[in-house]
């Protein structure tokens, strides 16, 4: 397994809808939670987003082998 956190400050409000974090930018989830959840799920990986005093944590946990089609599922940890 492979485990990757991002850290990234921000100020301002965050806007979600339920547990998904939504774009400043455009309608919808962000580019770039997207292409992570895309990644972890084409490795069988699990995602977690979290927002908390003035710092936005991205982390992802892959496997170190591929998983097959039929068993990918997104799934949070």
């Amino acid at each position: 397994m492979l485990g990757i956190t991002v850290d990234n400050s921000f100020s301002g409000e965050v806007k979600k809808d339920g547990d998904l974090f939504l774009s400043g930018k455009r309608e919808g989830e962000g580019i770039g939670i997207a292409s992570v959840r895309a990644v972890a799920r084409k490795y069988g990986g699990l995602t977690k987003f979290e927002a908390k005093d003035g710092v936005f944590q991205a982390s992802v946990l892959l496997s170190r082998r591929m998983v097959p089609p039929s068993r990918r599922e997104p799934h949070s940890f």
